[in-house]
């Protein structure tokens, strides 16, 4: 029996093959490797958050999750009182760094670089940011209860703000981020998918 060859195939159903046959991959290492990969975002956070929200203690990264210790005052049911902490999964706006390194693998060696991996890596750290400090704003202002919110000082327009932001981040940002800096690193190798015919 033959097996089958980059000639069976359309260069677009050759690339979609190989970018499966790479994401599984990508995302294990990605997984593994969350901790470190999510580093850089850690200043990044504090230069936004620090100075602007006016209820952070510290930021911490503990297993791809991001922690911030607040002061805003908290009282459980039971009548005991502290300061919240916010856990963010950060996980849920990274996703697209393993599938942007499948695509990049997937594709020709000629337009393979670590350039362009580093750049992918690099690219992607303000939407990730853009998603946790949303996620974070939405937890303080809708989930933490009514006397949290009171104390954030969000209200009117900017809850709204708030809720966009974040609803923005988790189902828009991944995917059109994903799209974007594929197409925009690699305008040569789309041509030569799109247009298989005029090498």
């Amino acid at each position: 029996m033959k097996l089958p060859t980059r000639n069976t195939f359309s260069p677009i159903t050759w690339f979609v093959l190989k970018t499966l046959l790479w994401l599984p991959i990508a995302f294990a290492i990605w997984y593994l490797l969350a901790a470190p990969l999510m580093l850089p975002m850690l200043p990044i956070l504090d230069l936004v958050l620090g100075p602007t929200s006016g209820f952070l203690e510290d930021i911490r990264l503990a297993h791809g999750h991001f922690v911030f210790d607040t002061t805003l005052a908290v009282e459980t049911p039971d009548g005991r009182s502290g300061l919240a902490t916010v856990e963010v999964n950060a996980l849920k706006y990274t996703y697209n760094l393993p599938l942007l390194v499948a695509l990049l693998y997937a594709g020709s060696d000629r337009y393979f670089s670590f350039w362009r991996l580093a750049a992918i890596y690099l690219l992607l750290i303000p939407f990730h940011v853009w998603g946790v400090t949303f996620d974070l704003l939405s937890q303080v202002t809708f989930h933490l209860g009514p006397e949290v919110s009171d104390q954030v000082g969000i209200s009117g327009w900017a809850r709204e703000f708030v809720a966009l932001g974040y609803q923005f981040g988790y189902l828009m940002l991944p995917p059109i981020s994903t799209a974007a800096i594929w197409i925009l690193l690699n305008r040569e190798m789309v041509n030569e998918l799109s247009l298989p015919d005029q090498k």
